[in-house]
């Protein structure tokens, strides 16, 4: 590899910029979102945004020679004097895990925008996101369950505070392609957990509802849950391997649910072989049992009766 250098945006990068994260979209994010999503962002970058963002920004490319194979910018976060934010960091698919993207976060960490700042804020794509963590970067409270742009959110304390909770779970939407056999994994889920009453089918082919539960890197479970017509949220499945049980991880999940859809009312309903209601009532669930199935309802207001 020829000599590496960085060196500050200036205009004139923007078309190879541009191709760069179109190539590391479609090479690299392509294991993590379908190919719609992925044609989509592409179709979203051009050569006018980098020129906006390469102004505003804190902008950075790294070069290997005289080619541009890395990126990344850092600017203040929402006005804020001690708090600041990366966007955009990426790396040519062939020259990635060669440690050009620590280079990148370096660079950014020193940059005057970070001299002062106690915070650091990351929007992550999944792909990216095993890789912040290990650059030291942790899920904020809101950050298990990727958001609606397909995005975690990570931070960096300054004050030493980076575990902010001891269990680091984070929820993959189920794609089942080349790099991930989802399809696969669940069915074993379904099998060690004995779920004879669940109809595995519906679920999986329904894949917009299905996420992954990992922990650390390691595929441990599934869940599924769902918007609703009447605007209720609905939690159809949360199941974890037998090994990975009785952690509170579970609880976290729905206590995270909850928190995310605190503006609805939520439900659930399950086989009454299972036996979980009594622990879905620390939630504030109400139970409504019916046939073969309890139903379970959790008011948004707390109000005891689900409306």
């Amino acid at each position: 590899m020829e000599r590496i250098s960085v060196r500050r945006f200036k205009i004139g990068d923007e078309k190879e910029i541009v191709n760069l994260i179109r190539s590391a979209r479609r090479k690299a994010n392509i294991r993590d979102y379908s190919d719609e999503l992925i044609e989509e962002l592409c179709n979203e970058i051009n050569e006018d945004i980098i020129i906006e963002r390469g102004i505003k920004y804190h902008t950075y490319v790294v070069l290997c020679g005289n080619k541009i194979i890395g990126v990344g910018s850092v600017s203040k976060y929402l006005d804020k004097e001690d708090e600041v934010q990366f966007h955009n960091i990426y790396v040519l698919p062939e020259c990635q895990g060669k440690g050009i993207g620590k280079i990148i976060i370096k660079c950014l960490e020193d940059d005057e925008y970070c001299k002062n700042a106690k915070k650091i804020h990351i929007f992550s794509s999944i792909t990216a996101m095993e890789f912040y963590r290990h650059m030291g970067y942790s899920f904020t409270k809101n950050g298990y369950i990727v958001d609606s742009d397909g995005e975690y959110k990570l931070e960096k304390n300054f004050d030493g505070d980076n575990n902010h909770n001891a269990i680091q779970y984070d929820m993959r939407p189920y794609i089942d392609n080349g790099y991930h056999r989802y399809k696969d994994f669940i069915l074993s889920v379904y099998e060690k957990c004995n779920l004879k009453t669940l109809n595995i089918n519906n679920l999986i082919l329904n894949d917009k509802n299905m996420w992954i539960i990992r922990l650390d890197g390691t595929d441990i479970g599934f869940y599924s849950g769902e918007n609703l017509n009447s605007g209720n949220y609905r939690i159809n499945a949360i199941f974890i391997l037998p090994e990975f049980q009785n952690r509170g991880i579970g609880s976290r999940i729905i206590n995270d649910v909850i928190r995310l859809h605190k503006n609805q009312n939520i439900q659930i309903e399950i086989p009454k072989n299972l036996k979980i209601e009594n622990y879905l009532l620390k939630f504030d669930f109400i139970v409504e049992i019916k046939g073969k199935t309890y139903k379970l309802f959790r008011d948004k207001n707390n109000l005891g009766d689900f409306k």
